[in-house]
C-alpha cells in the first residue's frame, strides 16, 4: 500500500469515527428518520418531517417503501404528494404517457420497453442496459451515445471487442470520451486510418474530440466531410468555419454550407441571399459595408441588419420595428437573438418598456420569444423592470430561465437563482445541465453537482448549493461582465 493510499484510508478512518461519536446521522439515516416521523403523533412534528424531506429531494423516495413504512396511512399519503411532486411514476402511467419522468423505485425496470429508455430517469438504468448490451447491440449503442448514462467498463469492453469502427463512430457523438489512456491509443490509431479516407466524419470528429483537428480540418478541405452530426457539433468553432471556406468558396457543394458556417469567403453570397445573421458573426471590417447593403432590402433584412450593425456599436436604423410581427418571427431564426440583446440600449422610443412588456404578457408570442423580449428588458438596465422579469420567469422553459437568468445577474441581480435551483433534481437532463451551467455562471459555485450524476450524488450537491444560497443571497452580488 502506497504512503497516499494509506494516509487517505486514514483519514477517512478518522473522519468515520468522528462521525460516529458525535453521532452524526448519515444521509440514509437522516432520510429513513424523517420517512418515520411522517407518521408522528404531533401535526407539527409531520409537518417538519415533510418539509424535510422536500428539502432532501427525490433521493428520498429510493429508500421508500409503500409495502412497509407505506402501511401507515399518514405516511403513505404525505410520501404520495411527495412522490408526485418528484415526478415517480408506475410502468403503467409510463405505457400511457411516455415523457421524461422516473420509475417508482419498487417498479421493475426489466418493463420498460426500449423506445422509452430515453424517457427515463432511473440509475438502475445504466447497470441494466450494461448487463444486456453483451447481447444486445441496440442496448450497446444506446449504452455508449447516450450522454447522460454513466459508460461502465463491461460496455467500453464489448463495444471494442465486437465491433471497434463501430465504437469509434457510436463515442463521436459524445463530448466527453472516458476511455483510459491506452485503450484510447488503440482507438485513435484506428480512427486516424478511417479519417484518410472517404468515410471521415466519426473517425474525424472522434479525433477532434480528443484534441487532434488536423484530420477533420483535412478531411473538410477536401470535401470527404459534409455529414449534419459533424457539421451541427462544430459550427460554432471558427478554425472549422474557415476550413468549410475554403473548401466551398468556389460555389460548389449544398447551398446551406455558407449559411450554417459563416466565412468570409461567403460575403458576396450572404449579400444575394440577405443573410444578416451570418455576416453578423464575421470579423466587422468584413461584415459592416455588405450589413449596409441590406439596410435598402426589406423590412426583414432591414431589421436584422441594424441589430447586428448596433450590436457592432454602429449607427443604423431600424431597431424600431422590433415588435412588428413580420420582423419579430418570419422563420425559426426570429428576432437576431444575440444581436438585438447587444443592441438594446440602442432601440429607439419612448415606450420600448411598454412594448416588450406586451409581448412577454401577450399569449401568442412563443416562448421563445418572451424569453428574449425578457432578456431585451434586462439589458436595457432599468431597475423598474426587474421586478417584472422576474414575475414572469417560471411562466419559461428549463431552458429559457437558464438564459434570463443569467441576463439578470449580467445587470448584478441574482433573483433568478431561486428559479433555477429546484431543476437541479428534475428529470430532464438538458433542464439539470443547462439550470447547472447558468448557476455556475451566476454564483461562481458548483459543489462538485454533475447533471448526469446519480439520483443520490445529484440531490445532495443540490441540497448544499440551496442551504448555501439560503445563508448567503441577501449579500451576494454577482459579477457583472466587463
Amino acid at each position: 500500500m502506497t504512503q497516499r493510499v494509506k494516509a487517505a484510508f486514514l483519514a477517512a478512518a478518522v473522519a468515520t469515527a468522528a462521525c460516529v461519536s458525535a453521532g452524526a446521522e448519515t444521509p440514509e439515516e437522516e432520510i429513513l428518520r424523517a420517512i418515520a416521523q411522517l407518521g408522528a403523533e404531533k401535526y407539527e412534528d409531520r409537518g417538519k418531517a415533510e418539509a424535510l424531506l422536500a428539502e432532501i429531494g427525490p433521493e428520498a423516495a429510493l429508500l421508500y417503501r409503500p409495502d412497509d413504512q407505506g402501511k401507515d396511512p399518514e405516511i403513505r399519503s404525505r410520501m404520495s404528494v411527495l412522490l408526485e411532486k418528484w415526478e415517480f411514476r408506475s410502468i403503467d402511467a409510463l405505457r400511457a404517457s411516455p415523457r421524461n419522468t422516473r420509475l417508482l423505485p419498487w417498479e421493475n425496470i426489466g418493463y420498460v420497453p426500449r423506445h422509452w429508455w430515453g424517457y427515463l430517469d432511473d440509475d438502475r438504468l445504466a447497470p441494466w442496459l450494461a448487463d444486456r448490451a453483451g447481447d444486445d447491440s441496440q442496448a450497446c449503442v444506446f449504452c455508449l451515445t447516450c450522454e447522460r448514462l454513466a459508460l461502465a467498463p463491461s460496455v467500453l469492453e464489448k463495444g471494442l471487442s465486437r465491433d471497434p469502427r463501430g465504437l469509434v463512430r457510436a463515442l463521436a457523438s459524445r463530448s466527453t470520451i472516458p476511455f483510459p489512456e491506452q485503450t484510447l491509443e488503440k482507438l485513435r490509431e484506428i480512427a486516424r486510418a478511417d479519417a484518410a479516407g472517404p468515410g471521415a466524419d466519426a473517425p474525424g470528429l472522434f479525433l477532434w474530440r480528443l484534441g487532434e483537428r488536423e484530420p477533420l480540418l483535412k478531411a473538410v478541405r477536401e470535401k470527404r466531410v459534409l455529414g449534419d452530426p459533424v457539421l451541427d457539433a462544430l459550427r460554432g468553432d471558427r478554425e472549422f468555419c474557415e476550413a468549410i471556406g475554403e473548401a466551398y468558396a468556389d460555389g460548389s457543394g449544398p447551398s446551406s454550407v455558407p449559411a450554417r458556417f459563416p466565412s468570409v469567403r461567403f460575403v458576396d453570397i450572404y449579400v444575394r441571399a440577405s443573410n444578416a445573421d451570418a455576416l453578423g458573426v464575421l470579423p466587422r471590417d468584413a461584415a459592416e459595408p455588405a450589413l449596409r447593403k441590406l439596410l435598402e432590402g426589406d423590412a426583414v433584412a432591414r431589421f436584422r441588419a441594424a441589430a447586428y450593425l448596433n450590436a457592432m456599436g454602429a449607427d443604423a436604423p431600424g431597431l424600431e420595428a422590433f415588435d412588428d410581427p413580420a420582423v419579430r418571427a418570419p422563420d425559426e431564426r426570429g428576432w437576431a437573438p444575440e444581436a438585438l440583446v447587444a443592441a438594446a440600449k440602442r432601440i429607439p422610443g419612448e415606450r420600448v418598456e411598454v412594448r416588450l412588456r406586451r409581448l412577454v404578457e401577450d399569449l401568442a408570442p412563443s416562448n421563445r420569444d418572451r424569453a428574449l423580449a425578457l432578456r431585451v428588458l434586462a439589458a436595457r438596465e432599468r431597475e423598474q423592470d426587474i421586478t417584472f422579469i422576474y414575475s414572469h420567469l417560471k411562466e419559461l422553459s428549463p431552458e429559457r430561465q437558464a438564459e434570463v437568468a443569467v441576463a439578470l445577474a449580467g445587470r448584478g441581480n441574482a433573483s433568478g437563482v431561486g428559479v433555477l435551483l429546484p431543476a437541479l433534481t428534475g428529470v430532464d437532463f438538458r433542464a439539470r445541465r443547462a439550470a447547472a451551467d447558468a448557476l455556475k455562471t451566476i454564483t461562481g459555485q458548483d459543489f462538485g453537482y454533475d447533471p448526469a450524476g446519480t439520483l443520490p450524488a445529484r440531490c445532495r450537491a443540490a441540497r448544499r448549493w440551496a442551504l448555501w444560497w439560503a445563508g448567503n443571497k441577501a449579500t451576494f452580488s454577482p459579477e457583472r461582465p466587463k
